[in-house]
């Protein structure tokens, strides 16, 4: 979707221009994507629906318990079978750690921009990892600098 005031490409969804924050879309269409919005959530509820019945009429006919009849199993998605523990995931692995450690030696402002970077993110452990390539890599580029000046 082309933006009136200033021509800039936006995504079809986007409401405001990403360039000057224009308005892209009138009230009108806005209604009309709510209005499609609410015929999908109709149709899903529909859908669910009749998949309700089709089970409900699949169960097994039994005198004894006619209590299940009437009930519906949820339906389950997404399921995700691991533990919590077993699913997280370090926010930075040691190979990486020590990949950067190593590769601030010869080339130090790896290290600053890593820990730059790292340093602004919101996880503790991020942050920690970016602290420590940070002063690192500061370390490394004095060394160097040093080596370079005491060389002669």
């Amino acid at each position: 979707m082309l933006c009136p005031n200033c021509g800039t490409e936006n995504t079809e969804q986007a409401e405001y221009c990403t360039q000057c924050a224009g308005v892209l879309k009138t009230e009108t269409e806005r209604a009309a994507q709510s209005d499609d919005a609410a015929k999908v959530r109709e149709t899903v509820e529909a859908v669910n629906q009749s998949e309700a019945n089709v089970a409900r009429e699949e169960l097994p006919d039994s005198s004894e318990d006619t209590s299940t009849e009437d009930r519906v199993k949820p339906r389950i998605t997404n399921l995700d079978f691991q533990s919590d523990e077993a699913g997280e995931k370090p926010v930075v692995s040691n190979v990486m750690n020590l990949t950067i450690l190593f590769l601030s030696i010869p080339i130090p402002p790896l290290g600053i921009a890593m820990g730059y970077t790292y340093l602004k993110k919101t996880h503790p452990e991020a942050k920690k990892a970016g602290k420590v390539w940070l002063i690192w890599g500061m370390l490394t580029l004095l060394v160097l600098v040093f080596l370079t000046i005491f060389r002669t």
